[in-house]
């Protein structure tokens, strides 16, 4: 599926590529019935936008599970697992750009350390291993 490519992006160029491509077969297929015009609405343009319809999404799930509209819902959830993946590979790829430049990166919730090849090592304290 088109979130697994998203994941696996090296860039934003290619998360965008991609989603701009997944709401071009909205528009055009039979799921543009089910999610507001403004969600799907081209182009995409910056990550705080791509949050914005992420946030948008979730209403619209509420509304159409309120409505008990099955289709609807499913379309929706779709659309959440898509843009629920690149907001988040988005922030890991600004993290990981960041680690490269700085060494250590910090924002509201956590201080996060990565090693010479830009993977995290450790975490407000804990040790693990990045993906």
């Amino acid at each position: 599926m088109i979130d697994d490519f998203i994941r696996r992006a090296h860039n934003e160029h290619e998360i965008y590529f991609l989603l701009t491509a997944y709401l071009e077969a909205i528009q055009f297929g039979d799921k543009k019935h089910f999610i507001s015009e403004a969600t799907i609405a081209l182009p995409l343009t910056t990550l705080a936008n791509l949050e914005g319809r992420f946030a948008r999404l979730f209403i619209d799930l509420d509304n159409a599970s309120k409505a008990l509209d099955d289709c609807a819902c499913i379309a929706i959830k779709e659309a959440l697992q898509v843009f629920g993946s690149a907001v988040h590979r988005l922030h890991y790829l600004e993290m990981s750009e960041r680690a490269r430049h700085h060494g250590t990166v910090t924002n509201r919730r956590h201080t996060t350390q990565f090693n010479n090849a830009g993977h995290a090592i450790r975490s407000n304290g804990v040790g693990f291993q990045a993906e």
